[in-house]
């Protein structure tokens, strides 16, 4: 009590880091469990996606060989996706990831044993490539639906900025220190660090003690159905969905990273680890700004914008000669994605019902991972008929045209409100 009689105040307690708006969803203990270790693994699977290229391209001299690890990725996705939703809503969320993480270690040591027996062919990654896309087939959705269960929803938007912020730092450190692994050890050191980084992520999946047991119905196909329907009434989960597809389908440099590297911009793995890298810088700027800037109230006109200006740096990359303007243009696309992105996982997930989460975002999984495979795959087709700056030109312009379309076509998308 004070000489006057009235309570004492209370003593001011010092604002911690995360009580601030941009760390604000880090005052989550079990969120941050699973964020950091994600960005570990992440930062391993950016090293094999690095040797993976480098090694294929190494064996065929093809881009069309390059292209074709994208259609075993996309052929994964699609029939894998919807059973993980599925799953992930009938499950605990956390165990099923504890079973696809394992898988994944297991994948990246075949890589790097058959590398090192010497038994190692492009049919061989393919098949590879496809067991490590079901997993994560399988996983996404568990792991995307988890972040609302772990948050509050004020608090989901940055959770979704934090954890791109996390997938684009892993991208952007991951590719570079890849194609230095590559260099001074050969594509199996990069695999065999990838494997490594896997029991960072099983450990913190271990340690997280929110239930995250959905009580969705039991997995079936009329689960799936009962998903499926729901993405198509909803007003603007379909065509955001597909306009996520659209732009990964023709927008995509990526496959040709190795071609550009070796015959157009003549920087070896190194350069070619840095050209992976530069799209995430890009999306780790863009990641950073995001969470500075709170709730986003009309997320539709940012995605719209984010994905034209993607398909505008796609095709300014196509045509360039100069390294550096090349890492500048791919920054740009990376700060475009990251952008939609978010957007994108808001305006999806905050219109969810948790028990329809797993199922929704598997949904959403096949075009996400379906999208750039499949881009792979013509980026590789047009390359090999015409010629790689035409397939990188005609990818951007063919992005920049289904955002117009589909924003004309869809205006709930720019009217929607969070």
């Amino acid at each position: 009590m004070t000489a006057t009689g009235q309570p004492e105040a209370p003593a001011h307690r010092p604002r911690r880091l995360t009580d601030r708006p941009p760390f604000i969803a880090m005052q989550h203990r079990d969120f941050r469990l699973l964020w950091g270790g994600r960005i570990v693994s992440a930062l391993g699977q950016q090293m094999q996606v690095v040797a993976i290229g480098y090694q294929v391209y190494q064996i065929t001299g093809s881009p069309l060989a390059l292209g074709l690890v994208g259609l075993f990725r996309a052929a994964a996705a699609i029939v894998f996706s919807l059973a993980g939703g599925a799953l992930a809503d009938a499950m605990d969320r956390r165990r099923l990831l504890l079973i696809t993480q394992p898988l994944l270690m297991f994948v990246a040591l075949g890589l790097a044993l058959t590398t090192l027996a010497g038994v190692v062919s492009v049919p061989v990654i393919y098949a590879f490539v496809f067991v490590s896309a079901a997993a994560q087939a399988l996983d996404n959705p568990a792991r995307q639906a988890m972040v609302p269960v772990l948050v509050p929803r004020e608090h989901l938007m940055n959770a979704y900025s934090w954890d791109i912020t996390g997938s684009q730092a892993a991208s952007l450190s991951g590719p570079a220190l890849g194609g230095l692994l590559i260099a001074t050890g050969g594509v199996e050191a990069a695999y065999l660090v990838n494997a490594a980084t896997f029991l960072v992520i099983i450990g913190a999946l271990l340690l997280i003690g929110t239930r995250v047991q959905p009580g969705g119905r039991r997995p079936g196909i009329g689960a799936v159905i009962e998903g499926l329907r729901f993405v198509r009434g909803h007003p603007i989960a379909l065509p955001v969905m597909l306009l996520d597809f659209f732009a990964m389908f023709f927008g995509s440099a990526v496959a040709l990273l190795p071609v550009y590297a070796k015959d157009i911009l003549h920087v070896g793995p190194e350069g070619l680890g840095w050209l992976y890298a530069a799209e995430a810088i890009g999306g780790a700027i863009g990641a950073v700004a995001l969470t500075s800037i709170g709730t986003v109230r009309r997320p539709g006109p940012p995605l719209l914008l984010s994905v034209i200006a993607f398909g505008l740096c796609s095709a300014a990359f196509g045509v360039s000669r100069s390294f550096w303007l090349s890492m500048l243009l791919l920054a740009g696309t990376g700060v475009a994605d990251t952008v939609s992105m978010v957007m994108r996982r808001s305006i999806i997930q905050l219109s969810t019902p948790d028990e329809l989460r797993g199922r929704v975002t598997s949904a959403n999984m096949i075009f996400v991972l379906s999208g750039p495979q499949l881009g792979q795959l013509e980026s590789g087709a047009v390359a090999a008929w015409g010629s790689p700056q035409l397939s990188v030109v005609t990818g951007g312009a063919g992005a920049m045209l289904a955002a117009i379309a589909i924003g004309a076509r869809v205006p709930a998308i720019r009217r929607y409100r969070t």
